[in-house]
């Protein structure tokens, strides 16, 4: 005699074991693949029941009489399992787009997804007006002591907003993307012209399948000991090169070594506003030997095509919030073309 299944919900009841089987197969087909093992086991030992896959034992059937659908239950689930792995891996390698806003300020969003940017800066400290405010979903500032590096309100509406040194002096962790914010604890420069440097972080997020790590306002060269969360989470470094109150360049070399980053995006260097900071071409003669890209754009799509080189490829931007009346002052004074070395 079949066991009578009671669908108290559905207001159903059925001693057919294949009606029986098709409303608990609607019900329970997100949980196809953790189901299908235990159906293939039953081949091969009749008492096993579908509450080993952990199906209400309440909804338990006589396998026996409803074997043969097996094949098609199992067919059901390895689609499933397909599509969520095309899933993955359409989400993991979605192309990221990486605008330089300037400063140290960018944005940074995968096709489809949240834009996050990264140490919005005060407009005041870039000489640009109080109206000036660019777009975001997620705020990640290395500190909020810094002007220059922590001024949520640059980014309009009301955006989540993360400040990694706390995250990092309070060994607590934010997602970003479905992905843990890695959190390194630095400070600026021992000799920063304002005579009490500041605590700050550098972070590493991972957008896309794209490793960023956004160097702060790192102000000296730090061992491989204290990047030691950060390797292997490092595709895309956004880099200081501007010296003044930041890391020198011969700790930037240390770090790219260290890191190997594939591609490096200069920041943080002389613009268009009064600064001591160091011009761009300083830290790329220092690396003549790597390849250099003259995007002649604010933005550029990761990860770019481009042949096996064996040393980080470097991509120079141009700034988004530049005033558009001093933007071909910028550009009069960078080389023309593309450059490969």
């Amino acid at each position: 005699m079949a066991k009578v299944v009671q669908e108290r919900k559905m207001g159903t009841a059925t001693n057919s074991p294949l009606v029986t089987y098709l409303l608990m197969f609607a019900k329970y087909s997100v949980g196809a693949q953790r189901a299908a093992p235990a159906l293939a086991r039953h081949l091969l030992c009749p008492k096993t029941t579908l509450y080993s896959a952990g199906i209400n034992r309440n909804k338990v059937l006589s396998l026996k009489r409803i074997g043969w659908l097996y094949p098609i239950f199992l067919h059901h689930g390895l689609l499933l399992r397909a599509s969520a792995v095309r899933w993955l891996e359409m989400r993991v390698n979605m192309p990221v787009h990486v605008e330089w806003v300037g400063h140290a300020c960018f944005r940074i969003r995968r096709d489809g997804g949240p834009t996050i940017v990264t140490d919005p800066y005060t407009q005041r400290n870039v000489s640009l007006p109080e109206d000036t405010t660019i777009e975001g979903d997620t705020v990640i500032v290395s500190s909020l002591t810094d002007r220059a590096h922590g001024n949520p309100k640059l980014v309009r509406g009301n955006p989540r907003v993360i400040n990694a040194l706390d995250l990092a002096v309070s060994g607590t962790e934010a997602q970003v993307e479905g992905s843990p914010l890695i959190t390194l604890k630095v400070r600026e420069s021992d000799t920063h012209e304002s005579g009490s440097p500041k605590d700050n972080a550098m972070y590493a997020l991972k957008v896309g399948g794209l490793w960023i790590l956004h160097m702060g306002d790192l102000g000296y060269g730090i061992s491989g000991q204290e990047m030691a969360p950060c390797v292997g989470r490092c595709d895309l470094l956004l880099a200081l090169v501007g010296q003044t109150n930041t890391i020198p360049l011969k700790d930037l070399d240390f770090l790219i070594d260290h890191l190997k980053p594939k591609w490096i995006v200069p920041m943080h260097y002389l613009l268009w506003w009064p600064s001591k900071m160091h011009p761009l071409s300083e830290f790329l003669a220092r690396r003549r030997r790597d390849p250099l890209i003259y995007a002649r754009s604010s933005t550029v799509k990761f990860p770019l095509e481009t042949p096996g080189v064996g040393r980080p490829i470097i991509i120079v931007l141009e700034p988004s919030g530049c005033p558009t009346e001093l933007r071909q002052s910028l550009k009069d004074v960078s080389p023309p073309g593309n450059v490969g070395a």
